[in-house]
C-alpha cells in the first residue's frame, strides 16, 4: 500500500505571515470583532466583487455573514453594472455592517454599564 505524503504547509509563524501578505498588512483586524489572528481573516469585497474592488478586513464568520447579506440584495440589473447600481450596492453593504456595528456597539455599552454598576457595589474597581 503506497502512503499518501503529506503537503508540507510551513510552521505557524510561516502561515500567519503569508496570510499578512495575502490581505496586505502586517497588523490586520477584523473590521466588525478586532479579531487579528491573520489565519483567520479574509478580504471582503465590500460592494460585491463584481461590483467594486474596494476590500475590507473580516474575520471568517462577520466575512460568511456579510456574504450572507448580499444574497439579500437585488439581483442584477444588467450585464454591465452602472455606476448608480456599483454606488448602490456598496451602500446597501455599508448599511448591512452598520447593522452589525450597532448591535456590537449596544452589546459593549450594556456590558459597560454592567461593570460600572458591579464596581459600585463593591465587586469591581
Amino acid at each position: 500500500m503506497k502512503k499518501r505524503k503529506q503537503p508540507d504547509y510551513g510552521d505557524q509563524i510561516a502561515r500567519a505571515r503569508k496570510a499578512c501578505e495575502t490581505l496586505g498588512t502586517d497588523t490586520p483586524a477584523c473590521s466588525i470583532c478586532g479579531e487579528d489572528r491573520p489565519v483567520v481573516l479574509e478580504r471582503h469585497h465590500i460592494a460585491g466583487r463584481k461590483y467594486d474592488p474596494e476590500t475590507m478586513i473580516l474575520c471568517k464568520n462577520h466575512h460568511a455573514l456579510m456574504t450572507d447579506m448580499q444574497k439579500n440584495y437585488p439581483s442584477d440589473a444588467s450585464l454591465e453594472p452602472t455606476q448608480l447600481e456599483r454606488v448602490g450596492r456598496m451602500l446597501l453593504n455599508l448599511a448591512d455592517l452598520f447593522r452589525i456595528l450597532v448591535e456590537k456597539l449596544t452589546e459593549f455599552g450594556h456590558y459597560l454599564i454592567e461593570l460600572s454598576q458591579a464596581s459600585s457595589n463593591g465587586g469591581i474597581e
